[in-house]
């Protein structure tokens, strides 16, 4: 516990460039994860998934999302507080960001997973 106070007012020191650039990576690691985390729990529930099917949504998901996050001040209010409204916002951003994947595999002629997936996939981001 005493690691993550000194490491979080080592964050908190870093100047603005440096806090962003730890916001992004710690996106990077929750958006691959919520696709490997909704591909588990799928498969879990006896739907069958193939694995095509999600293989090209990690790097689709960070390629759209994390400019996504970058040009919507996405990381401005992680860093300060901003109240309810920032929720909101973040749940449009994902909501964006997922039909945007949504077309790219249907335009790109992908495999896609089921309907069920991809709303897991958003309350996984959102969360």
């Amino acid at each position: 516990m005493n690691f993550l106070k000194t490491l979080a007012k080592k964050i908190i020191s870093f100047s603005p460039k440096k806090r962003k650039l730890v916001l992004v990576s710690i996106d990077i690691s929750l958006l691959s994860s919520s696709v490997i985390i909704s591909s588990f729990l799928i498969h879990m529930s006896g739907i069958n998934l193939v694995v095509g099917e999600t293989v090209w949504t990690i790097p689709a998901l960070l390629l759209f999302g994390i400019p996504i996050y970058l040009s919507t001040s996405q990381y401005k209010g992680l860093t300060r507080y901003e109240g309810s409204n920032a929720i909101y916002k973040l749940a449009g951003r994902n909501t964006f960001i997922i039909l945007i994947l949504l077309i790219f595999g249907i335009i790109s002629n992908n495999l896609l997973p089921p309907l069920i997936w991809w709303i897991l996939l958003w309350l996984l981001i959102n969360v």
